[in-house]
């Protein structure tokens, strides 16, 4: 077996670009199959494939992590339940609510499309819009010659992805235990969501052993990618002198507006029209391909979208705390968003194409924050499925 390993790593470091090439036409292929990419984030895994295959692995391989411990634990709380008098695994309760928190909390679930169970009032109304809701999605896919054929096969995917399985089996499993609690466990065992949950079940298990063989699989790819000697050659290195010039003119600009409008308070001074000055002189140097003009205005979006998205507490008025701590833990996403804002395309020939193409850039990374902060939390109360 590890000769048999040794000669598969041998064989990638050879052909390292052939080696990914063959596992992202796998990955596409078993997705396919096993529907573990959001069918609704598909546009944006399609263009991470195309602009960064080895960023897309590593996004496929957390997913693929997600969700073999969280199949597991399913498999194995439900032998549990469906032995009788057997003990429930250590804070099961704890990890049914904190998973199926993330789900919901994430995007990757929705508790309305669950069948067969009771929603309340705003479940059922979501549940009623869910039409509209598809409508809005399709906006984020390439326009397509039947967007019939869109709307049913996004609204099928939506409904049967392996997290909406997931979080419909949590939510039967969390039935079941609460039903064994209270004596009732004979009854559950006998219902019919037991056996649309052992349904489950059986098809988690045929899935887990794929979806590990995959998920180890990326990881041998990605650690030879990533040592690979060709390949650092290659690899994009951080803009140090670029960007610090571009944080410099952003930080004296940020601090003037902030202390001239929030601690000063000079007398007509507004902040915001400071800052339409201020975009407003960088139009010209975006569309002449100014490099700090396109960080500088990277570094601006950023803030803008934190401060949207920490509202206006105390410090998020300014959104700098948030910029700063996406500077200290310097994410792939980040990285790549800054590697792009100096790349131009044959697209982006004037002002208006950079500031959509950058505006993007700096979503992708708020976005990409918000995920790894919602990954790092635990919930451990739970609402009713």
């Amino acid at each position: 077996m590890s000769e048999a390993f040794a000669a598969y790593q041998d064989a990638l470091r050879n052909d390292i670009d052939g080696g990914v090439q063959a596992l992202l036409e796998t990955v596409e292929a078993q997705n396919r199959q096993l529907n573990f990419l959001p069918p609704d984030e598909a546009p944006h895994y399609e263009r991470l494939r195309t602009q960064n295959p080895l960023h897309y692995l590593r996004a496929v391989k957390l997913r693929l992590e997600f969700l073999r411990e969280a199949l597991a634990g399913v498999v194995e709380d439900f032998e549990a339940l469906a032995t009788p008098g057997a003990p429930f695994p250590a804070l099961a309760d704890e990890r049914i609510a904190g998973t199926r928190a993330a789900l919901e909390q994430q995007g990757l679930a929705r508790p309305y499309l669950v069948p067969g169970v009771r929603l309340s009032d705003e479940l059922e109304a979501k549940r009623t819009a869910f039409p509209l809701e598809l409508h809005g999605l399709m906006a984020r896919f390439p326009p397509v010659e039947e967007p019939t054929r869109l709307f049913n096969t996004l609204r099928k995917r939506l409904e049967s992805h392996l997290h909406q399985r997931l979080y419909h089996a949590l939510t039967l499993l969390r039935h079941g235990m609460q039903r064994s609690d209270t004596g009732r466990g004979e009854a559950f065992a006998a219902s019919e969501h037991f056996q649309t949950l052992k349904g489950l079940v059986a098809n988690f298990r045929f899935r887990l052993p794929l979806l590990e063989s995959l998920f180890l699989r990326i990881g041998v790819v990605l650690e030879v990618a990533e040592h690979d000697p060709q390949a650092a050659e290659t690899r994009t290195r951080f803009p140090v002198e670029d960007f610090s010039r571009a944080w410099g003119q952003f930080a004296a600009h940020a601090l003037l507006a902030g202390y001239l409008g929030h601690v000063r308070r000079l007398q007509g001074f507004d902040p915001a029209r400071y800052w339409q000055r201020v975009e407003a002189r960088l139009d010209a140097q975006l569309a002449a391909g100014n490099a700090g003009a396109h960080l500088l205005y990277l570094l601006r979006r950023l803030q803008v979208l934190a401060v949207q998205a920490e509202g206006a507490g105390d410090g998020a008025a300014t959104g700098l705390p948030v910029l700063g701590a996406i500077l200290r833990s310097s994410t792939p996403a980040f990285r790549f968003a800054v590697a792009q804002a100096l790349r131009p395309r044959p697209e982006d020939k004037d002002a208006a194409a950079w500031r959509e193409r950058l505006d993007a850039l700096a979503d992708s990374v708020l976005q990409a924050r918000a995920r790894s902060l919602r990954n790092a939390i635990v919930v451990g109360t739970d609402g009713d499925g």
